[in-house]
């Protein structure tokens, strides 16, 4: 059944790039600028940064809500512009392939019930009831869901918020997932949930891409780290291994203090990164 969510892994390469990258939100105050950034299909990768770095901007590029103002954004071969943006039919058809989960879940929600709300998606891509009903179904099944769905989304706590948010996201089935700071706010029950469900998404393929200032919240869920410093620029991008142990580095971007330490840990041949702050 949730196959029918997350799909087979493909063969082709999914691209991302932005090539140069500029945005500014007021003329002459530049969020970001000559930014460049690569994603292959398939990889998980963590934007990390203090408060205020442009992780959440970038994101905002990625998932089409903000158009650069300099260089390009590429999806897969197509370049994404502001052009792009207002041909509906092609936007629509970029919002199937990449879904988003913003950092505050009541953005999001804005239907009457919870089965509404994660139906939209699949009505808007024109798929027949019985296809919506089952979407619906599967999602809230992945998602431990399905005795919410006739209740008020508004009436519901922030990790079942945050659930909810998610599946109206994957009852779209994306390739890509955009997520803006996951895990903020939300109790270690749903916390260790929702971490089961990224594995998940990550073990079938899809290429996931998180916006979060916490550390320990990588060290198992992505292949890749890009670090931004607080002026927006990236100053490193690797392994979690190869970044969580730059413990100088990190204290230079504010994402780390002096009580900050890792543990590398070896066994059967491989290595892995425990942190303490």
């Amino acid at each position: 059944m949730r196959s029918s969510l997350v799909g087979a892994r493909k063969e082709f390469s999914l691209y991302i790039e932005l090539d140069h990258i500029g945005f500014g939100y007021e003329p002459g105050q530049a969020t970001l600028s000559d930014l460049s950034l690569s994603i292959k299909r398939g990889e998980a990768v963590a934007l990390m940064g203090a408060n205020g770095c442009g992780k959440t901007t970038v994101l905002s590029i990625l998932s089409g809500i903000l158009s650069p103002t300099a260089g390009t954004f590429t999806f897969d071969g197509t370049p994404v512009t502001s052009e792009f943006l207002h041909k509906p039919e092609l936007v629509k058809r970029f919002h199937q392939r990449v879904g988003s989960v913003f950092q505050n879940s009541d953005a999001q929600l804005f239907c009457p019930t919870v089965y509404e709300e994660i139906a939209f998606g699949p009505q808007q891509m024109g798929l027949s009831d019985a296809e919506i009903d089952q979407r619906v179904k599967d999602v809230a099944q992945l998602l431990d869901i399905t005795s919410l769905l006739e209740a008020v989304p508004y009436h519901l706590s922030g990790g079942q918020k945050k659930r909810i948010a998610i599946g109206a996201t994957l009852a779209m089935n994306p390739e890509v997932l955009l997520m803006d700071e996951p895990m903020a706010a939300l109790d270690p029950r749903t916390q260790t949930f929702l971490l089961g469900i990224w594995q998940e998404l990550r073990s079938a393929g899809k290429t996931l891409i998180i916006a979060t200032h916490d550390l320990r919240m990588v060290t198992d869920m992505v292949d890749r780290i890009v670090l931004f410093s607080e002026d927006h620029q990236i100053v490193a991008d690797g392994t979690p291994l190869e970044i969580l142990q730059q413990t100088d580095l990190l204290k230079s971007v504010n994402l780390v203090d002096e009580r900050y330490h890792v543990h590398v840990h070896h066994h059967d041949g491989e290595e892995s990164v425990h942190i303490h702050m």
